[in-house]
């Protein structure tokens, strides 16, 4: 019966993610629909494309795996909160684990490069006019984390610590990592996404890792724009204050895991039989994975 359970779950978790992509082409054929038709300025195509994209792709998976599963989006919010022990440390955290690996990043990207190959790596910035401005912010620093919180450190996660806690991490970490749909954001998502479901699991609520998550993106965002600024000591500013304070972070995260260990979940041999093995004979999660991979290798040029 387990057995049987596991494949149930694995496998609306599985079409969810397919539906997922599936509603990120229908959002773009809204953006196309509405540049055609309502005539959008060209610099709020990214802002509104942004909008559109995050509530049409995620909204519908979520309340899709909600029912299938039987985790009600309330129960996501249950649990011993503590804004005050988890957001701050967890913000901080993860700016440690963003710096630290986007330098494993880059060398991955620099021998692609030597290769011939030139991925994708988007770079989200403020534009400088209001309304995009307020679009943008919505998207990337209010959608987007609670969105992706809910599904991920959610429905995801709590769907798979029904087969263990210490798989349940890996697991949604690594497809978050994946829905990411490149290599640049796969790295770092990977690892972020092993820290905000480390701390999902510890508070027994989606909140304070949502919350991390905004403070995340909106500063990523800022330091992203500082960088694109025409003034040539506004970005030499913005590179030196991000390295000093993503090597504070990266130690401040070293610290914190020397000091809390052991970090994850102690191993469930029971579990064994429903972990990996069994996720990726799930049909439609071998299918979600082999498209974000096709995703992540297409050229630059395309995009």
């Amino acid at each position: 019966m387990e057995i049987q359970a596991a494949r149930r779950d694995y496998l609306w978790c599985g079409l969810s993610l397919l539906l997922l992509l599936g509603m990120q082409l229908v959002a773009g054929v809204l953006i196309a629909l509405l540049m055609l038709f309502a005539s959008l300025p060209q610099e709020l195509f990214m802002p509104v494309t942004l909008v559109v994209s995050t509530v049409v792709g995620d909204l519908p998976p979520i309340l899709l795996l909600s029912r299938m599963v039987g985790i009600p989006l309330k129960s996501l919010f249950t649990g011993e909160h503590h804004l005050e022990k988890w957001v701050g440390p967890g913000f901080l955290m993860m700016v440690g684990a963003s710096f630290a690996s986007g330098y494993l990043a880059v060398a991955i990207e620099a021998l692609l490069s030597a290769a011939g190959i030139e991925l994708w790596s988007p770079e989200l910035t403020l534009p400088f006019d209001l309304p995009g401005c307020v679009l943008m912010l919505l998207a990337v620093s209010v959608l987007a984390p609670m969105l992706e919180e809910l599904l991920f450190r959610g429905l995801l996660l709590r769907t798979f610590t029904r087969y263990g806690p210490r798989f349940a991490i890996f697991a949604s970490a690594m497809l978050f990592a994946f829905t990411h749909g490149n290599l640049t954001q796969g790295v770092g998502t990977f690892f972020m996404g092993i820290l905000l479901a480390v701390i999902a699991q510890r508070a027994g609520s989606v909140l304070p890792t949502v919350m991390i998550h905004m403070f995340y993106n909106t500063f990523a965002m800022l330091i992203n724009t500082a960088v694109e600024l025409p003034s040539e000591v506004a970005v030499a500013a913005a590179n030196g204050f991000f390295v000093i304070f993503g090597l504070v972070c990266v130690g401040y995260l070293v610290v914190r895991y020397l000091k809390r260990r052991p970090v994850f979940p102690p191993k469930c041999p029971e579990s064994k039989p429903f972990g990996f093995r069994r996720l990726l004979r799930s049909w439609p999660v071998d299918v979600f994975l082999a498209l974000c991979f096709l995703m992540a290798l297409v050229p630059a040029q395309m995009h």
